[in-house]
């Protein structure tokens, strides 16, 4: 685990009161997408958010991670009050203290995997020595070491998924963003995909959110928060997996859930 992420105590993430509206153009009806969302993450957690398509999930993925700004609330990951930042403080923040895993992976097709890897660093000027010898331990550690200078179109959907992984990873974010991390894969590989996202996450001392159809998935997570017309509701959680621990749902009203302890 990194010192910066060894300092990390309590809450990776708080929402308090967090709207988000969308205006058409020329339009003069809005669409509430989030609805006053209260919500609070503890460093380290796994978290999974659930609903159906349209109900605000990615939404709130793309406020936590910067790529919008809520239209009322405030956000605070990890201490830093997005809200509070201006444009070129939230590229250092997408940069540095966020990384984004997607459903349909979002590599550039004309750059091998560890160039990649390499390009999620260059926003922070880590050096060219530095950002090839750390790709390549990152591709190493997701598996991909010996496929390292193969592009995109050479590697399967889970190849492509770990580097995809290993770039979410390169700058050891607080936070692990992913939406539908393995809704383009099988069930096996994606069985293979979250488990290598759960153990660097661990080993790292990163917060994990993602948003998942999956019940499976789900059933890994400490807490399940499920959204519904921009809302956090409470619903019954997924069953247990056999053997497995119990998945905690917290209440609409504190979505404030701790951790379940992990072995």
């Amino acid at each position: 685990m990194s010192e910066r992420r060894a300092s990390l105590s309590g809450d990776a993430i708080v929402l308090e009161g967090v709207e988000k509206e969308y205006r058409a153009r020329g339009g003069t009806q809005a669409v509430r997408a989030l609805r006053g969302i209260d919500l609070r993450v503890p460093s380290g957690g796994r978290v999974a958010i659930m609903g159906r398509s349209g109900s605000g999930k990615t939404t709130l993925l793309q406020i936590l991670g910067a790529l919008d700004v809520p239209t009322r609330g405030r956000a605070l990951v990890v201490g830093e009050d997005l809200g509070a930042m201006n444009e070129r403080q939230l590229q250092t923040y997408r940069a540095r203290t966020v990384g984004f895993v997607f459903q349909n992976f979002q590599l550039i097709p004309i750059l091998s995997a560890r160039e990649n890897v390499e390009l999620a660093m260059e926003a922070l000027d880590v050096p060219t020595g530095e950002r090839r010898a750390r790709a390549l331990r990152l591709l190493d550690s997701v598996g991909m070491g010996a496929r390292s200078f193969h592009r995109p179109g050479k590697l399967s959907s889970g190849e492509q998924q770990r580097v995809a992984i290993a770039r979410a990873l390169a700058n050891d974010p607080a936070v692990l963003l992913a939406d539908e991390p393995t809704g383009s894969l099988d069930s096996e590989t994606g069985e293979e995909v979250i488990s290598l996202i759960f153990r660097l996450a661990e080993e790292r001392g990163s917060t994990v959110v993602l948003v998942t159809h999956s019940d499976e998935v789900a059933r890994r997570c400490d807490v399940v928060h499920r959204i519904r017309d921009g809302r956090i509701v409470s619903d019954p959680p997924p069953s247990p997996a056999p053997g497995g621990p119990t998945v905690r749902e917290p209440s609409r009203e504190a979505s404030l859930g701790t951790p379940a302890r992990r072995n």
